[in-house]
């Protein structure tokens, strides 16, 4: 008799579950043809397998397997309107909803350029002729002129730690090694003699300088400390050598010499050894500069024609042309982050700063010059 009893209780119960949920809202929301337009409910357990039997609608399923009294569980609907969801106790109190952390592994996006060095460069304007220090960013923006003396100021490189440049000025004819600030302020002369001085470069750790002088009749390539002193002569070549750079390490000097009667790379250790011939091409080779990893060297030659921009291994290895046009591309150089190549490109008719990818794809123009060319451009760390 109980048995046929709680059965009856049961099918009243449901009868009661059914007709409620179609007059009054018990978080499932509005009820339209037996069709819940919501999707999670909690209830009572007792009445959990009731409202879900008597709901035309199969598309629920609730989150528990097993249903014990005194328990909350939730119902959820896999389709519709989601926005009428209102979580209940079987007080009519609202249970706080937690969402679930999304594990959905995040896409990383590519990296981005680690190449935040100033470019300094020199502007020669088509009007006067004269030659003006700038530095600007590698994007483009805020050009800076530093320079504005009636002398002819040019061929600018950066220091490693980025506070100073050093960089060329003519007096009464002859070039002269100057420094000044990364802003241009304190700007002093290096070297105070009756010769004719260009920069290579700082070495790495910002201790010493390499340059060209003409103190023994053609050009050699020498070292002194960054302060002036301690001038130290490393080729006695009776040709000219020129445009010395440091290796990514300090322990090597790159530079140019018309020693075989046309300008091909070679390389030495810092103090002059070790001679080693990279080039031989009956071809000028250009001005150069070394990757970051000391692998590469980027360089121009006419080998082809017309200068062109190359890339060749340090051990002479490995030699690619970047650049194949009808006009010159020259004075290459290497990104702090290895991954770009900037160049003077005469492409308009007069010389523009052109950054390229590795490979040489990608060449773009870095900044309309208006007329005026943009030259011998380096990349600072």
């Amino acid at each position: 008799m109980k048995k046929y009893i709680l059965i009856i209780s049961i099918i009243i119960a449901i009868s009661i579950i059914s007709i409620g949920c179609a007059q009054k809202d018990y978080g499932f929301g509005a009820v339209d043809n037996s069709e819940m337009i919501a999707t999670d409910v909690v209830i009572g357990s007792g009445l959990a397998l009731a409202v879900y039997g008597v709901l035309s609608n199969s598309d629920f399923s609730l989150d528990n397997s097993e249903i014990n009294s005194g328990d909350d569980y939730t119902v959820s609907y896999l389709g519709g309107d989601t926005s009428q969801s209102t979580p209940i106790h079987d007080d009519g109190s609202p249970v706080p909803v937690v969402t679930p952390p999304d594990d959905t592994p995040e896409t990383p996006d590519d990296p981005p350029s680690t190449s935040t060095g100033l470019i300094t460069f020199t502007v020669k304007d088509k009007t006067t002729g004269t030659m003006n220090v700038y530095t600007i960013n590698p994007d483009g923006t805020n050009q800076k002129q530093l320079t504005n003396n009636t002398d002819d100021e040019y061929f600018s490189v950066i220091s490693p730690d980025g506070s100073q440049i050093m960089y060329i000025r003519t007096i009464s004819g002859n070039p002269k090694l100057y420094t000044m600030n990364i802003d241009g302020s304190n700007q002093n002369i290096l070297i105070n003699s009756s010769y004719d001085e260009s920069p290579g470069e700082w070495s790495p750790d910002g201790t010493k300088i390499t340059y060209r002088s003409t103190e023994k009749g053609n050009g050699n390539i020498y070292t002194m400390n960054s302060d002036g002193t301690n001038p130290i002569q490393l080729t006695t070549n009776s040709q000219d050598d020129t445009g010395p750079i440091w290796s990514p390490d300090g322990t090597q000097i790159s530079f140019f010499s018309w020693r075989d009667y046309n300008f091909n790379i070679y390389l030495m250790n810092s103090d002059g050894s070790n001679l080693v011939q990279i080039t031989s091409l009956s071809a000028a080779e250009g001005a150069h500069g070394w990757s970051p990893d000391g692998q590469y060297f980027a360089y121009n030659s006419n080998e082809n024609g017309e200068p062109e921009i190359f890339r060749i291994k340090t051990d002479g290895s490995d030699k690619t042309q970047l650049t194949f046009n009808t006009y010159t591309d020259q004075h290459a150089e290497f990104s702090s982050d290895g991954t770009k190549i900037i160049c003077q490109s005469e492409q308009n008719g007069y010389f523009e700063l052109h950054i390229m990818d590795f490979d040489g794809s990608n060449n773009k123009t870095l900044i309309d010059s208006g007329g005026d060319d943009h030259l011998y451009p380096f990349w600072g760390k």
